[in-house]
């Protein structure tokens, strides 16, 4: 039998084999064995009034089906255990299922598994799935003998995101350091140490690294991603950090703060303010590239005016022709425009200043899918994951490209390989959730839009989603409140309006009955 395992629901339950403490075990069996599965319980929560506990996964599914709690209770909530109950669960210890020598007690078992030297991951250097204790050892040599090759920053950007996963932070700080020593101006070695200090909760340092990587490419969707993420876990950081560098910014007259303030202000779709700002920048210096650029995105994104900001970033190139980001930017606004051929030329021209240049290849392969050049696209993702294979854009548009043409088991293998990494990657989550809302699995969707939800918070499209689980799911008040959220941030949503308007119906409906 199975130590540890996923049942038809996909639910994780835990062999009592694993148990240390046996005698502890039952001493509190009622209060660690959920009553609905009669397992260990896992991520705790309980009844407001019989203070019974259960599992997150089998209280959420049970309340969809029944008007009151397994115990009968009516009229109640499930909220989260008390410190007594958490305080037992701790104290319950379990051996490793995968086979290390630590004890983990129950609260911390699912995290622990996730992040245990023993679990299998697929590895850079030979392809294989190796476990994370051997996979260092192998990176840590393959290193020693490739550190001069600028191929190598991406196995450094990937050792770090081992180490993080590991919980080895300090070892995942020096890693990523080197790939910033080898190129200074390697966006993504400062957007995965801003990640790594927002995992270790020193989010002012997240926000410095995570901003930095956007001085050097402001059209990076990932590392706004990531800041959003920091508002979503800690405002007050935030505004202390905007109020501090806003200030420093004027009386220093420091052009790089100015960019920083304006570009959360653009994050928070605060586009008056984010303009207003890097107008000042621009003001001390009228050839602030850095600033230019991101001016060309408050006008393409903040008023929608894509002519005025194709004109500005063709100014700026002329400040720096071979600026490749400049050139990836233009692209990306041309094929928005659905003006392909011109798009592809400026990728083409990114490519050719810098050959691994990751962004302008993804870019460029998903020009050709969109002209339905299918097989050369497959071609040009693939040529982009050979340089880097944890490059996840690129999986991700290969997992996209196999559901418009119904390969579903092949995309959710490509997304799924994706969260096995890196269980929060935004796109990966939310084409997956866009799947299982296609194929009816609502619980499942549900779980991959909630993790979108912490990433992308100022998207209608990530709550107008969560609205629809919820609507079919039957929690109408979940699903009124996730409309309206997509209709505080564009008013003008028209089918959204309807949605809004049924849920909120059913909800009187059910109410009344």
């Amino acid at each position: 039998m199975e130590n540890i395992k996923n049942d038809k629901h996909n639910k994780v339950t835990i062999n009592e084999n694993l148990i240390i403490n046996k005698t502890y075990y039952d001493y509190f069996h009622n209060q660690l064995t959920c009553p609905i599965d009669f397992n260990l319980i896992l991520n705790p929560l309980m009844c407001s009034k019989c203070e019974s506990s259960f599992c997150k996964d089998c209280i959420e599914t049970w309340i969809k089906h029944n008007r009151s709690c397994p115990n009968k209770c009516t009229e109640f909530k499930i909220i989260p255990c008390s410190k007594a109950i958490l305080k037992i669960h701790e104290g319950l210890k379990l051996k490793c299922n995968l086979g290390c020598d630590n004890e983990i007690n129950l609260k911390n078992y699912i995290e622990h598994q996730a992040s245990c030297k023993l679990k299998e991951v697929s590895c850079w250097v030979c392809n294989n799935n190796v476990n994370q204790e051997s996979i260092s050892i192998q990176y840590k040599n393959y290193l020693d003998e490739k550190l001069l090759l600028d191929k190598s920053k991406f196995v450094l950007k990937n050792y770090n995101l081992l180490l993080s996963n590991q919980k080895r932070y300090d070892e995942a700080i020096n890693i990523i350091n080197k790939t910033i020593e080898i190129d200074p101006m390697f966006e993504t070695g400062y957007l995965y140490k801003g990640i790594t200090y927002k995992k270790m909760g020193k989010y002012e340092l997240a926000l410095e690294f995570l901003l930095k990587s956007l001085q050097i490419d402001s059209f990076s969707t990932l590392a706004k991603f990531e800041l959003q993420n920091i508002m979503f876990k800690s405002i007050n950081s935030v505004e202390e950090y905007m109020k501090n560098t806003e200030q420093k910014g004027l009386k220093e007259k420091d052009k790089y703060s100015l960019y920083n303030i304006s570009m959360i202000y653009f994050i928070k779709k605060d586009y008056i303010n984010a303009e207003k700002i890097i107008n000042i920048s621009l003001e001390l210096d009228n050839k602030f590239v850095t600033g230019l650029i991101l001016k060309s995105l408050i006008y393409y994104k903040g008023k929608n005016d894509s002519e005025n900001a194709i004109v500005n970033l063709i100014k700026v190139l002329e400040l720096e022709p071979k600026n490749k980001y400049i050139h990836n930017n233009l692209g990306f606004i041309y094929h928005e425009l659905k003006n392909y051929e011109v798009s592809m030329n400026y990728y083409r021209t990114a490519i050719e200043l810098d050959p691994n240049f990751l962004g302008a290849i993804k870019n460029y392969s998903i020009s050709k899918w969109k002209q339905k050049i299918i097989d050369e696209a497959k071609i040009y993702l693939q040529k982009s994951l050979d340089i880097d294979p944890y490059y996840f854009l690129s999986t991700t548009t290969l997992g996209v490209i196999e559901y418009e043409f119904d390969n579903d088991d092949k995309a959710k293998q490509l997304f799924n390989q994706i969260l096995e990494v890196d269980p929060y990657y935004t796109f990966a989550n939310r084409y997956l959730g866009d799947l299982f809302l296609y194929q009816e699995y609502y619980d499942e969707a549900l779980k991959c839009y909630l993790k979108v939800a912490e990433y992308d918070i100022f998207n209608e499209e990530t709550y107008i989603s969560l609205g629809k689980c919820y609507y079919h799911l039957k929690m109408y008040e979940l699903a009124v409140n996730n409309f309206q959220k997509a209709l505080d941030i564009n008013p003008n949503l028209d089918e959204v309006i309807t949605f809004y308007d049924n849920a909120r119906s059913d909800l009187l409906t059910n109410n009344y009955k």
